[in-house]
């Protein structure tokens, strides 16, 4: 029996022609046609068809194969139908295998071992009769094709030399949707934008390590002019622009950024070579890919690179395509088929193909490098104070630890935070170029999905997010923030309705914008809608886009949303029409209002102002009050369905689970606080009560102390790429609180900027 869909889509109503199917078929099973009956439920899996559909031909040819003395088919069927999952089915299939083994004790001997396993109720003795079929065909869910059955290697094939085990993958139905046997290429994109805005990024980040270093120069001589000495310090002061040190030490990196982070990863991560021998034994169609592409341009296959973690990680770095390096984890390896391995290594060629490969990989590079050090203080930090933490010298020496972990943390958010559009930009072109090169959009929806579940149970096994998954994230096909929430709530809903935000929200790529991947819902659906070009029944059946022309109206929540930054932006064009005023004044001499012409105090001035405004805006709807009856019941999955457009007003929720994330000097930032529900993970925001910089004076009220420990937390759910909580408290079962300020410092940071705007204005200064 077929598996898979490859036929083209019909013209007519996609399951019209697979219910007719099974309705012949099962009407022949009560006719006691079971070689009728076989051709009818065999034919509809030729066809497209519902997943509920599906599973009751399965059953209902469990039924006939038996009756027409095809035991080993009926048992086979049956296994597969064991590892559903839906409870419901598995016990249907434990009946069955157990009532086959009964009456066939000489051919099911394996069958009555395979049903005791399966974790349902003890299989009952009573006959299989056909009513009880019938009714397992009314009341079963929906199911798709099991992708339980390994991919069959070579009988001479050796054990991979990286001894890669399979991993216990999450039982899912998946459809397994056909490829293409003969494509034509999609059309081809304009690559002029990616490559400006490659340039763009390039020069955002000349600027921001440039801007650093400025702020850094200007702390140090405001320092040293002020420290009293004998001598006068000013005369060490640092006075010149540092875009030349920027700009050599940026085109040093890229010309040893190959060799050099080979080496940050081999020294930080264990990262060792990998052979294509080894790779093809994991991934036959992976090898092949890469042979015919490399040996097409006549250039031998780029050297690849293993990652020993159970994350299913995939990646391309270097300066150049020729000097590039592919990296995959022994996690892809074991838990992704042969066709989703190759369809995510095609991905990665299209980056060597469009040239993006260099500049993400020398953002990420200089994002890597203090990346390290805010892991290795927070190690050095984290030893001495554990063993004596009373002694007033370890007391300064972590504070110092914690300063420069906070520090290099910063640093690392800021360089992440200039690659961020161009990592998403250049993941549209990449799911394109894999399709083309392998005719198989279907694998890689898989392959993204399936990376997203590997993540999320990575998170939920560690019980943290690894510092690797966070510091290599914007090269990688999918990232942590993605793939959290929706890779944890899937294998408890498998339906495309968790997608549904992403594929329709009109704002959803205005709030994507501190994300470093596509919406996932979106990536897939442009994968969905490549499969029908080329008439393939698509992998998942997403809801159309929403139509991005919107109404003022409809535009309101997102300007609201945005008010911070909307304020700041109309504080700016105040400021830059007074010095157009001030312009026009001083071709007129009108010194009373001369002045304002270029005038720098008048853009951080009405700046701030601006940013004041809109944020005293949106507190009150962004953080409303929470009821002492909020719902306390809601989960994870009922929050995310149906899901509000926007994360602002956000909905009150006290919320049960068990606290995750990083211990110690490393949890300082708070960028890695989570809770595990039953169905799923979240993230949550906390601000400290004595604000950002909080943490370094009183770490003992940071909520990592209740790391492991079952909590509830009171704050607002919101819907965005990222799904969040923004906390009010977090509280243990034993009665311990941790609170967080996030309106309390809004206001402030309000307050603030008005004072200080005012004050910049009025002073000059």
């Amino acid at each position: 029996m077929s598996e898979r869909s490859k036929l083209p889509l019909s013209s007519g109503s996609t399951g019209a022609a697979a219910r007719a199917l099974l309705d012949a078929g099962l009407a022949a099973l009560k006719r006691q046609e079971y070689g009728t009956a076989i051709a009818h439920l065999e034919g509809l899996f030729r066809t497209p068809a519902e997943r509920s559909v599906q599973l009751k031909a399965k059953m209902g040819l469990v039924m006939a194969y038996e009756k027409s003395g095809n035991v080993q088919e009926a048992i086979a069927l049956c296994e597969t139908l064991s590892s559903s999952s839906h409870l419901q089915t598995r016990r249907w299939a434990a009946k069955a295998l157990a009532e086959i083994a009964q009456r066939h004790p000489e051919a099911a001997a394996p069958a009555a071992a395979s049903a005791q396993s399966i974790e349902t109720a003890p299989p009952t003795t009573r006959s299989l009769a056909g009513n009880d079929l019938a009714a397992g065909l009314t009341r079963a869910p929906g199911s798709r094709l099991s992708s339980s059955p390994s991919r069959p290697t070579p009988a001479n094939a050796q054990p991979l030399e990286t001894a890669i085990a399979p991993i216990q993958a999450t039982q899912i139905d998946w459809r397994l949707a056909g490829r293409a046997q003969k494509w034509s290429p999609l059309p081809m994109v304009d690559r002029a934008g990616l490559w400006a805005l490659g340039l763009g990024t390039a020069i955002a980040l000349f600027a921001l390590l440039r801007g650093l270093l400025l702020l850094a120069f200007w702390l140090f001589n405001h320092t040293i002019a002020r420290i009293t000495f004998p001598i006068d310090l000013r005369y060490y002061g640092i006075y010149r622009d540092p875009a030349a040190l920027v700009l050599l030490g940026l085109l040093g990196l890229a010309i040893a950024l190959p060799w050099l982070m080979t080496a940050l990863l081999r020294w930080a991560y264990q990262m060792q070579p990998l052979t294509v021998d080894t790779l093809e034994q994991a991934s036959p169609e992976a090898a092949r890919v890469l042979k015919r592409i490399f040996g097409q341009q006549q250039r031998s296959i780029l050297p690849l690179e293993l990652l020993p973690t159970d994350a299913p990680l995939l990646f391309t770095y270097g300066s150049l395509p020729h000097l590039s390096r592919l990296v995959v984890s022994r996690g892809l390896l074991a838990q992704l088929r042969d066709d989703e391995i190759a369809a995510l290594v095609a991905g990665e060629v299209g980056h060597l193909q469009h040239w993006t490969t260099g500049v993400m990989s020398l953002v990420t590079l200089a994002g890597l490098l203090p990346h390290l050090a805010y892991q290795a203080l927070g190690h050095w930090g984290d030893s001495p104070r554990d063993r004596l933490a009373k002694r007033q010298g370890n007391s300064v020496l972590s504070f110092l630890a914690m300063a420069g972990s906070l520090l290099s943390y910063g640093i690392f958010w800021l360089c992440r935070a200039a690659g961020l559009w161009f990592s998403r930009r250049r993941l549209a072109y990449s799911d394109r170029t894999s399709a083309n090169l392998t005719g198989n959009p279907n694998a890689l929806s898989r392959a993204l999905l399936k990376c997203s579940l590997g993540l999320s149970q990575t998170v939920a096994q560690q019980r943290h997010t690894s510092p690797l998954l966070e510091s290599l994230e914007l090269l990688m096909p999918i990232g942590i923030k993605t793939a959290l929430t929706l890779g944890s709530l899937y294998p408890h809903h498998p339906s495309p309705d968790l997608f549904q935000w992403d594929c329709q929200n009109p704002h959803r790529h205005w709030l994507s914008v501190s994300n470093a991947h596509p919406p996932l819902g979106d990536r897939l659906q442009h994968l969905s809608r490549y499969a029908q070009h080329w008439r393939l029944f698509p992998e998942l059946d997403l809801p159309p886009a929403a139509n991005p022309r919107l109404s003022w109206k409809e535009r309101r929540p997102l300007l609201l949303q945005a008010s911070p930054y909307l304020g700041l932006g109309i504080g700016l064009a105040i400021a830059l029409t007074l010095w157009l005023i001030g312009g026009l004044a001083t071709q007129f001499n009108w010194r009373g209002l001369s002045w304002m012409w270029g005038d720098r105090t008048l853009l951080l001035g009405c700046g701030l102002l601006g940013f004041s405004f809109g944020t005293l805006i949106r507190i009150n709807p962004f953080f409303r009050d929470i009821p002492r009856t909020a719902p306390s019941d809601l989960s994870l999955l009922e929050l995310m369905q149906p899901s509000a457009p926007m994360p602002l007003p956000g909905q009150p929720l006290r919320l049960r689970g068990t606290l995750l994330g990083q211990r110690g000097i490393s949890a300082l930032p708070s960028q890695d606080l989570l809770l595990q529900c039953e169905t799923g993970l979240i993230r949550l925001h906390h601000m400290p009560r004595l604000g950002p910089l909080g943490n370094l004076l009183s770490a003992r009220r940071h909520p990592s102390g209740l790391i492991g420990r079952p909590v509830t937390v009171t704050g607002w759910f919101r819907r965005g790429a990222t799904p969040w909580i923004d906390v009010e408290t977090i509280q243990t079962t034993q009665g311990a609180v941790c609170r967080s300020e996030h309106p309390l410092w809004s206001t402030i940071v309000a307050i603030a900027s008005a004072l200080l705007g005012g004050y910049v204005i009025l002073t000059g200064i």
